[in-house]
């Protein structure tokens, strides 16, 4: 879980305008990151009751209400896992003062000890309480006042500085909603999953406007693609630039770095060889024409790959339709050793497949097989 460091030394202050060469701080000073967004001419007050956005995450499986005249980011650069990319919502007329949203984890599940250990500095002035939102969900809220303070610092030394108030709240997520990171991290996984909404704040006060809104957004989260009964809904998010959710009814397995694949938990068939039987589902990449099977060097492009293919008997049953990016999908039944569904895509001129071992065309695949289809979306 990352730290976070919002204090102005006293020292720091001072020595702003001399030669710090000799100077020696006890603490170092940490660097902020503040989202410079373009001040319009006039900003219109916000309408406590009407004025607000809402705006939906499917990869961290939230949704919140903000007002609309902020502008909606991402703080910090962009993720190759879109799980770690943190959403922000900043007002123009407030750089400094930026709401974003992280997935976390709180291994111990008491989320007021998580806030608590997520700042370096917690000064006896802080509150940390129960927090109750709109939408029904407990959490709790960090306050952490201005003025000054005295706080641990490196080496459990008291220091005094004067620390610019800030804003927290942390929600654990439910039991059926768990993003799920790429299996190669560990970093935060599904073990007690939470999202951190923080202010962060690098402005001398937080104006009532700022607190209101800050209010209201905390007051409107809410968690989406809930599931019925004991099911679990999980992220995969790939570094190739696609992401899908899956039911916790299949095991991923990362067969290699360009494919996964899904493996249902009653599935433990063998071949005669003693080795596991493919996957329910396969997703796999290819970086270009040439690594798709059958590829013959006369084919030009995806068409005639698909066209090649179908007189050559090596697929049939052959459509295309358009998915929810807007990219044309092959679909079609491979005729290898088993006949098995495969949906065909190009993007960004690279192709992305994914095969259903068990269903011979789309029209019998299960709801849980549907889910993946339908959820599979591009994340770059």
């Amino acid at each position: 879980m990352k730290k976070f460091l919002l204090i102005v030394p006293i020292v720091a202050l001072l020595a702003a305008g001399c030669n710090s060469s000799n100077t020696t701080q006890t603490t170092p000073a940490p660097q902020q990151q503040v989202i410079q967004n373009p001040t319009p001419a006039q900003t219109q007050p916000i309408n406590n009751k009407t004025d607000l956005k809402t705006y939906t995450n499917d990869t961290l499986f939230f949704s919140v209400q903000y007002p609309s005249s902020w502008i909606v980011d991402m703080w910090g650069p962009s993720e190759t896992n879109p799980v770690y990319n943190k959403p922000s919502f900043s007002n123009p007329n407030h750089a400094g003062q930026v709401v974003t949203f992280e997935l976390t984890n709180c291994p111990s599940a008491d989320l007021a000890k998580c806030i608590k250990d997520t700042f370096v500095t917690v000064s006896n002035n802080s509150s940390v309480k129960q927090f109750k939102s709109s939408t029904g969900l407990t959490g709790v809220l960090y306050d952490m006042p201005t003025g000054l303070q005295n706080v641990n610092a490196t080496g459990g030394k008291q220091v005094q500085v004067t620390v610019l108030p800030e804003k927290a709240v942390m929600f654990m997520y439910p039991n059926n909603v768990e993003p799920d990171a790429n299996p190669t991290k560990g970093i935060p996984g599904t073990k007690n999953a939470a999202i951190f909404i923080y202010l962060r704040n690098s402005e001398n006060t937080i104006p009532s406007e700022q607190t209101d809104a800050f209010t209201k957004i905390i007051n409107s989260f809410k968690f989406t693609n809930t599931t019925a009964g004991n099911n679990s809904v999980k992220i995969y998010a790939s570094n190739y630039g696609y992401q899908f959710s899956y039911s916790s009814d299949y095991i991923l397995e990362a067969n290699s770095p360009k494919k996964v694949g899904l493996r249902s938990k009653s599935d433990n068939a063998t071949d005669a060889y003693g080795n596991k039987t493919p996957a329910d589902i396969t997703i796999e990449y290819f970086n270009d024409l040439t690594e798709l099977p059958y590829y013959q060097a006369s084919i030009k492009n995806l068409d005639d790959y698909v066209a090649q293919s179908g007189s050559a008997k090596s697929m049939y049953n052959i459509t295309s339709y358009k998915n929810k990016n807007g990219v044309l999908v092959y679909s079609f039944t491979n005729a290898g050793l088993k006949s098995v569904h495969t949906e065909l895509m190009l993007h960004n001129s690279h192709y992305y497949q994914i095969s259903f071992f068990k269903r011979e065309t789309g029209d019998k695949l299960s709801a849980s097989e549907n889910d993946v289809l339908k959820s599979f979306i591009f994340t770059k």
